[in-house]
């Protein structure tokens, strides 16, 4: 027989979402969007709030074998965006998932974000620096 417990576990009740959307656009170019569930939605959330961070990047970021990459910061995007695949309104393009994971922000301020990502399994830490502008330089933290 199994002894009972002596303590409870805590078993959090959110994990953040980060996807990867391959974004094409009409003119045939393409890039990546790095999106990244910065809060835990409220019981009032809905897909149109606009509350994930949102980097435009020239990479497959899941991948592990990037280890450093620019990346440029865009306006916060929906929720939808998490899970849709398709044409983007206004005639912007479509965007396909690419990938998608688990993260957390560990540390965040004007010049400096700590993301703690996880895709297919691979656990990375990916700490970026603001440089000019919205450019931010992100690399992969030693293990």
């Amino acid at each position: 027989m199994v002894p009972a417990p002596t303590h409870a576990v805590a078993v959090p009740s959110w994990v953040p979402r980060t996807v990867v959307l391959e974004h094409s656009l009409p003119d045939g170019t393409r890039h990546f969007d790095w999106l990244i569930e910065s809060a835990e939605p409220g019981p009032d959330a809905t897909d149109d709030d606009r509350s994930l961070l949102a980097f435009r990047v020239g990479v497959r970021i899941d991948e592990p074998s990037v280890g450093a990459f620019r990346a440029e910061a865009l306006p916060a995007h929906r929720r939808l965006y998490l899970h849709y695949e398709g044409a983007i309104s206004g005639d912007r393009g479509a965007v396909i998932r690419v990938a998608d994971g688990a993260c957390r922000i560990a540390r965040k301020s004007a010049d400096e974000i700590r993301i703690e990502v996880e895709f297919r399994g691979a656990q990375r830490v990916l700490v970026g620096l603001r440089l000019e502008g919205g450019v931010w330089a992100f690399g992969q933290e030693p293990a």
